[in-house]
């Protein structure tokens, strides 16, 4: 097959952009965990209406600490620091329950919920976490902080190709491997920056910050 010099200029500059890619995207701060005192609460007894004031003062330490958080990120933290090994359906209602009782800000993504700290707006929201999946899996990570990934990443670049900054915004995120769900986090992210114009796509395919 012969390959044509625009072939070959073309993929210069793809090289040149994976080049640029691996330098100097600052470094982002790292996930903070929240830590809870640990005590021991039976399963059963999490659901007694004595227990409420202590549980949502847990639940409001994590989201000081954490938030934006899943709310499956949110009921395992209180629940491993109380010594329950898992969140069966009525400890799952009751949580959420709570949790709107608090008129905590959320979210919704995939079907998933997603909480906000008081002083958090998630439209408005401008940050994001290094944590990578031994901390928080992929698909627990906001689209919101995906999508200021994504702009952190083509801050520092002329333009990337989707493919490429798909890998580099999970890389930045702290997810070295690229299986479906850090795939489909990192696509979550670019379509919200898409959305909200906060990037756009060329005709050649390259997308490029616009803020």
């Amino acid at each position: 097959m012969v390959i044509t010099n625009t072939e070959k200029t073309a993929a210069k500059i793809a090289a040149g952009y994976r080049v640029q890619v691996s330098q100097a995207v600052p470094a982002a701060p790292i996930y903070q965990i929240a830590q809870l005192p640990p005590q021991y609460l039976p399963s059963e007894e999490y659901l007694l209406p004595e227990w409420a004031p202590v549980l949502k003062r847990l639940f409001a330490q994590v989201l000081e600490a954490e938030a934006p958080i899943s709310e499956g990120m949110l009921t395992r933290r209180v629940l491993q620091s109380l010594g329950i090994a898992r969140a069966g359906s009525r400890i799952q209602a009751y949580t959420a329950s709570l949790l709107r009782h608090m008129q905590v800000r959320s979210t919704m993504q995939d079907g998933q919920r997603f909480y906000w700290g008081s002083a958090q707006v998630p439209d408005a929201y401008r940050s994001f976490r290094v944590s990578g999946a031994g901390i928080r899996d992929a698909k627990d990570v906001p689209v919101q902080e995906a999508a200021n990934a994504v702009c952190q990443v083509l801050t520092e670049q002329i333009g990337l190709p989707r493919v490429d900054l798909i890998r580099e915004t999970a890389k930045l995120l702290g997810y070295t491997r690229s299986g479906n769900v850090v795939v489909s986090m990192a696509q979550g992210g670019i379509q919200l920056a898409l959305d909200t114009g906060r990037i756009s796509e060329g005709q050649d395919g390259y997308l490029h910050i616009c803020e």
